[in-house]
């Protein structure tokens, strides 16, 4: 099972994206056990139990997590189809769920 997830942006001009020694996970926070750069602006965070794929655009951090299983392919397939949200459109989604086609 994979979770995306939208989140506030991380410039990595201005913060390093594997400086937080923990992630959020669905099973809680969790320290990180590593941190690599995939390519470009794409980051591979794991810890004990999730690896979370994400990219920082210029206003959002997008990603996905999986379980320590799933292959890197499947976490970047899942990524590259992940469109970020202005937080006007967030906003509405959260307020009525997901518009067809998104």
């Amino acid at each position: 099972m994979l979770w995306p997830f939208r989140d506030q942006a991380v410039d990595p001009a201005v913060a390093d994206p594997c400086a937080p020694s923990s992630a959020w996970t669905p099973g809680g926070d969790q320290p990180v056990l590593s941190c690599t750069l995939v390519r470009d602006d794409r980051y591979l965070r794991r810890t004990e139990g999730w690896q979370e794929l994400a990219r920082s655009d210029a206003d959002v951090r997008v990603g996905v997590m999986g379980p320590p299983g799933v292959p890197l392919t499947v976490l970047e397939e899942a990524l590259a189809a992940a469109r970020p949200m202005t937080d006007d459109e967030y906003a509405t989604w959260l307020d009525e769920g997901p518009t067809p086609g998104w």
